[in-house]
């Protein structure tokens, strides 16, 4: 049986992994880390440093023309709600020209500038390349900051640009330094306009890779002014179903993709740069027909009447594009459950929000409890050929709630599979069938299909059958199958369980029934009960509910 322990154990090992996983967020999304020296980006290998920035992302700061015109536009402030730190992006006069306004934004890439001439500046471009690798699919994007304007532009928008792609794009010739005659070219890998489509003032051809392809982005512009902490939150709008590779976000303090109306003064800052995966509703039905009231942010909604609906006829939209949902009916409560599931956060900090329907309860069943006294005998067939025996004339008592409308409730409480040391738990048939005769005899059968044992490790269908005699004698078979892969029902493990009021000999010589034999044979219950006269075993075999049985001077299970 060893072998057994092992699939539940690894399986279990598997979905606990499963449940503690985590999808990408973006690095130093408080900017609390490290804060490191500034190295603007050249082409010509600046190696110079401007203030300082925080670890994972880049500014813009510029280093001028060896130095002269260096201009710092990110500064280290207080953070959002106590917070260590924040980053202010100011658009700030070169003070050398200060009729140049270098504009001020922050980038997972690569911030550049480049322009030509001294006195008359002209061929200025500039932007932020490349990006980090990223391969989840977040819904949103939020943080929180301040924006307040300076005397050059009252108007001028802050923008927030970010995208998700994968491949790459490559353009030539592109000048990436500030110089008094002549810039010097590079080919520029994964420019944000390349990828997002948009014309370029400076460099050469684009080319890109057999894969190159924009997945998703976003380009809001922020207007107007704030001076108390504001939450920003955006979606992102995807434009394919591929996994992305890469992805960036800008936050600036102007108009990014302008060049002009920029604005001296002009700020924004910002904290707390993180990725939002919706983990809640959109839409919910039942049945056809919208839940009554229903909102994103609503968890709970009271229904009518007394009927359940099933899983089927649930209807729930899921928000987040990663987010898997689950329904859960509780006849007992008489409430749906439909929860929704994230791999990270969303706005309110949960990766999982529950919604549920609570239905009027149906009034109890008044049952009639009766416990009857006797013994289990349980094997388990682990191969075609081979029964175990689990329990032999084990001490139990059954309890069976009678309704007296044709059902019943059936319990073995803490089933024991004694040899193996293991408790499965209570053995649990709600709504069995009884068929009562004139003589006060009484059949019993039913079903549970993938009923949680041994806290879960186990997941079996139940098959119930059996008979009380008017005499209160008991026969009762509980077939207990043990899934080991939903896929493979072949593999499953069957437990044969009887219950009786008489002990039962010889319980060990208990083989399998095989059809291969025509003997005549007269089949009777494992206590005693005779079935059928003079059949022939093979037919005894096709028409017998499984269970035990005495087979002509034979024990044999019906499987």
């Amino acid at each position: 049986m060893k072998h057994l322990y092992k699939m539940i154990s690894g399986a279990l090992l598997l979905a606990v992994c499963g449940m503690n996983a985590t999808a990408q967020q973006l690095p130093n999304v408080g900017f609390d880390s490290d804060w490191v020296d500034c190295v603007p980006w050249t082409s010509n290998g600046n190696t110079k440093t401007k203030g300082t920035q925080p670890a994972s992302w880049t500014v813009s700061n510029v280093i001028g023309m060896s130095g002269t015109g260096a201009t710092q536009v990110a500064n280290q402030v207080d953070g959002y709600n106590g917070s260590t730190y924040a980053v202010e992006l100011v658009n700030t006069a070169n003070q050398f020209k200060p009729s140049e306004i270098v504009p001020s934004y922050m980038s997972l890439g690569t911030t550049w500038a480049t322009s030509t001439g001294l006195l008359t500046v002209k061929n200025k471009d500039g932007g932020t390349f490349g990006g980090i690798s990223f391969t989840y699919k977040p819904d949103a994007i939020s943080f929180y900051y301040k924006r307040s304007h300076g005397t050059g532009n009252a108007t001028e928008q802050a923008t927030v640009v970010a995208y998700l792609w994968k491949g790459t794009w490559s353009q030539a010739d592109v000048p990436g330094n500030n110089a008094s005659s002549s810039a010097t070219k590079v080919e520029m890998t994964d420019r944000e306009r390349n990828i997002l489509g948009m014309a370029t003032d400076q460099g050469g051809e684009v080319t890109k890779t057999d894969d190159a392809e924009l997945i998703a982005s976003l380009n809001y512009a922020i207007t107007g002014d704030a001076s108390d902490w504001t939450r920003f939150l955006q979606p992102l709008e995807y434009v394919s179903e591929s996994t992305p590779a890469k992805f960036n976000v800008i936050i600036a303090a102007n108009n990014y993709f302008s060049s002009t109306g920029m604005g001296a003064g002009n700020s924004i800052t910002v904290d707390n740069v993180e990725l939002i995966y919706y983990s809640r509703l959109s839409a919910l039905s039942v049945n056809g027909t919208a839940v009554e009231g229903f909102a994103s942010d609503v968890y709970s909604y009271t229904m009518s009447g007394t009927t359940l609906p099933t899983e089927e006829q649930i209807e729930a939209t899921v928000m987040g594009r990663s987010a898997v949902k689950s329904v859960a009916i509780d006849s007992d409560a008489a409430t749906v459950t439909i929860t929704v599931t994230n791999s990270d956060v969303d706005v309110d900090g949960l990766k999982s929000h529950s919604y549920v329907l609570q239905y009027e309860k149906a009034p109890a069943k008044e049952g009639v409890d009766t416990n009857y006294d006797g013994y289990l005998n349980i094997t388990m067939q682990e191969d075609p050929e081979t029964l175990s025996t689990i329990a032999e004339n084990d001490p139990a008592t059954i309890t069976i709630t009678d309704y007296n409308d044709g059902t019943c409730d059936f319990l073995l409480p803490n089933l024991v599979l004694t040899t193996l040391e293991m408790e499965l738990g209570d053995i649990k048939v709600e709504n069995a069938t009884v068929v009562k005769d004139g003589d006060g005899n009484a059949t019993y059968s039913g079903t549970v299909e993938k009923m949680p044992l041994l806290d879960g490790g186990i997941i079996a269908d139940v098959e119930l059958s059996g008979t009380i005699s008017a005499a209160g004698k008991v026969n009762m078979n509980i077939n207990v199958m043990w899934i080991l892969d939903e896929a493979d029902r072949s593999a499953d493990v069957p437990i044969y369980v009887t219950f009786t009021t008489d002990k039962v000999s010889g319980v060990n010589g208990v083989s399998v029934a095989t059809s291969d034999t025509d003997a005549k044979v007269d089949v009777y219950t494992i206590t005693g009960v005779k079935m059928m006269s003079g059949v022939a075993a093979a037919d005894a075999v096709k028409s017998l509910d499984k269970g035990f049985y005495i087979m002509g001077n034979k024990k044999v299970v019906i499987r």
